[in-house]
């Protein structure tokens, strides 16, 4: 009584195409920072520590790249925590940088980031 009646037509047909899911396992992805190699630039990576654990965190910081938002290159020997690098060696790749100035600031930094995954909407 109130709506709108229409009818949906098909005019042409649309083209067939196929998505192909590829399937990584897990333990292929998780490398430690020794074992990243040029090959690993196409994906993202979480790079977790400071530059005394992790030496792509120490090619951040030596190469004086600030991350995403601004804060300092060596943000995390203040503030435990997470921050995001858009492409910082040019490989077209993003970088989340987990770091705290101890091993357990870096501890608190993974926690931050997965309560934030949890509860990201």
């Amino acid at each position: 009584d109130n709506g709108v009646d229409f009818t949906v037509y098909q005019t042409e047909r649309v083209g067939v195409y196929t998505v192909e899911e590829i399937v990584i396992p897990p333990w292929e992805l998780v490398k430690l920072d020794s074992e990243i190699s040029k090959e690993d630039s196409e994906y993202n990576w979480i790079l977790i520590g400071g530059i005394h654990v992790n030496t792509w965190v120490k090619k951040i910081v030596d190469g004086r790249m600030m991350p995403d938002d601004g804060a300092p290159v060596d943000w995390f020997t203040q503030d435990a925590g997470y921050k995001m690098y858009s492409d910082p060696f040019g490989f077209g790749n993003r970088i989340v940088v987990v770091a705290g100035r101890t091993g357990t600031d870096t501890q608190k930094a993974v926690r931050m980031l997965i309560e934030y995954i949890i509860n990201f909407k």
